[in-house]
């Protein structure tokens, strides 16, 4: 398959119906293309997998390995160069500008995990006679070939968040059961697992930050599984499209762009060897991202995804102020100034982490991580701003538009004498109320910014990291060199006071 067609997609979707268990709002979920709660996502991913057939993007988002001749998607390229990590990151913002950065965890996402795991696949090491590495590069290899998507599943249950999983009462988050000649067994629960409904394969991440000693290693683990694996259920929350399936426009983002997150049960599943990439190595689960440089390379994905969203952000706050003629009042020409600077400061982050690369010691080509973490740490609270400013902006128009049924109604005339606006005609502007609803006030919305502040993990434990990780000492040299040279200063006036 190699590259594959949006259709091919969504016939991997339907064929792996009757294999996997999916549930949401009381009842086991069957086609997920056809099902009006899923099948909005499942069309835009289509389209996404359709980007890498037109022919004036195929060097885009395709590129061919120079071994076999094939052509793999773009987001598999392990980056052996600048060049190809600059490529890599074009692509990446065709699919974010295709989805206005609302898609918050497309395919690329864990297909650029896999690239880079696979290029630097001696880190993961091994157990007894089993090599970790060569099953990653065979499950690297596996995955490009048939162009399969996957997500990943990372944090313990919310059970009890005083006491670390192996000392709670309750032995609810996934750990090991059982090991076999053949492999291994676990169970439990974790969660957050988004774009679950529309994967082939899930990984179940090594949870960091555990303590070397105790029974940590029963919880310390990683492997990847089909979605059909027998024993594993997941879990759906309820969509944020109202009634399960709205109309796309009056819930322009909703409709189209709600991935779902679900939470994952492991009801004594069995997992084969060759599928697994840590085991009970608690040292290697709290280091192994660090060591291969996973967050340089997935930041450089989300930080165009937020790129993408924050120039969606502008660009409907700028439509929304022309279509009233309110740009010229100064308050609101600050607020517009204000999320245009946010936007370019965030451009600026990815080209300096961009022109800060260079390769690991196994060659794959890594951006500077650091400003990808502040970008990371301030951006959500720069889109919250930009929220903000929008409903400033569209103030009562956002709750007085109506329905775009009502202009097929009795009541069409009324409607569009009433809901028109300076530079738009009332269809127009109700479509574009509609959406600034959904970016701003709608469950959709809410979710956006939830995900947003936590996807990366708390953020009071990365803020930690953030500063114990920093090159801390030559901004101390700097203090203590002005320091002395100012010591050094006084004592030469002084000097000359006296003479």
């Amino acid at each position: 398959m190699a590259v594959r067609t949006g259709a091919q997609f969504l016939d991997s979707l339907r064929a792996m119906t009757d294999g996997r268990e999916f549930w949401m709002d009381g009842e086991k979920i069957g086609d997920v293309t056809t099902d009006p709660r899923f099948a909005g996502a499942a069309r835009t991913l289509a389209g996404l997998y359709d980007m890498q057939h037109d022919p004036d993007l195929s060097d885009v988002m395709t590129y061919v390995d120079e071994d076999t001749g094939e052509r793999h998607p773009r987001s598999y390229q392990i980056p052996r160069s600048m060049e190809e990590l600059q490529a890599r990151s074009k692509m990446v913002k065709h699919w974010a500008d295709a989805t206005l950065g609302m898609f918050t965890r497309t395919p690329d996402y864990m297909n650029i995990y896999l690239a880079v795991s696979a290029g630097s696949a001696a880190e993961y090491g091994g157990y007894q006679n089993h090599d970790f590495g060569q099953n990653m590069r065979d499950l690297y290899q596996y995955m490009r070939a048939n162009d399969y998507a996957m997500a990943h599943s990372l944090n313990h249950p919310q059970t009890d968040r005083s006491r670390p999983v192996e000392d709670q009462d309750q032995d609810l988050a996934c750990k090991i059961t059982k090991e076999t000649d053949a492999g291994i067994y676990i169970s439990g629960a974790r969660t957050v697992t988004t774009l679950a409904a529309y994967i082939e394969e899930v990984s179940v991440f090594p949870s960091p930050h555990k303590p070397v000693s105790g029974e940590a290693g029963d919880y310390s683990f990683a492997v990847v599984i089909p979605v059909t694996t027998p024993g594993t259920k997941f879990l759906f929350r309820p969509p944020v499209v109202p009634g399960g399936g709205a109309s796309p426009e009056d819930h322009p983002l909703a409709s189209r762009f709600d991935e779902t997150d679900a939470m994952m049960v492991f009801d004594n599943v069995f997992v084969p060897w060759e599928r697994v990439y840590a085991y009970r190595d608690v040292e290697a689960c709290n280091t192994l991202s660090a060591r291969i440089g996973h967050s340089a390379h997935l930041y450089d994905q989300v930080s165009l995804r937020c790129i993408a969203k924050a120039e969606f952000m502008v660009g409907l706050a700028l439509t929304i102020c022309h279509s009233m003629q309110i740009e010229g009042f100064s308050h609101i020409a600050n607020w517009l100034a204000d999320m245009m600077s946010q936007l370019e400061l965030l451009k600026a982050a990815h080209t300096a982490a961009v022109a800060g690369a260079g390769p690991n010691k196994y060659g794959v080509w890594q951006a500077d991580a650091g400003p990808f973490t502040a970008m990371r740490r301030l951006f959500p609270d720069m889109i919250a701003n930009m929220n903000d400013k929008v409903t400033q902006m569209a103030a009562g128009g956002l709750v007085t538009a109506p329905s775009t049924a009502d202009f097929s109604s009795e009541i069409g005339d009324d409607v569009r004498l009433y809901m028109q606006s300076a530079n738009a005609d009332a269809e127009t502007r109700v479509r574009l109320m509609r959406l600034a609803f959904d970016a701003t006030m709608s469950g959709f919305a809410g979710r956006q910014l939830l995900y947003e502040r936590f996807f990366g993990g708390d953020p009071v434990r990365n803020a930690h990291r953030q500063v114990n990780g920093y090159d801390k000492q030559p901004l101390m040299d700097k203090v203590a060199a002005f320091l002395m040279r100012s010591a050094a200063d006084t004592d030469q006036t002084k000097k000359h006071a006296a003479e």
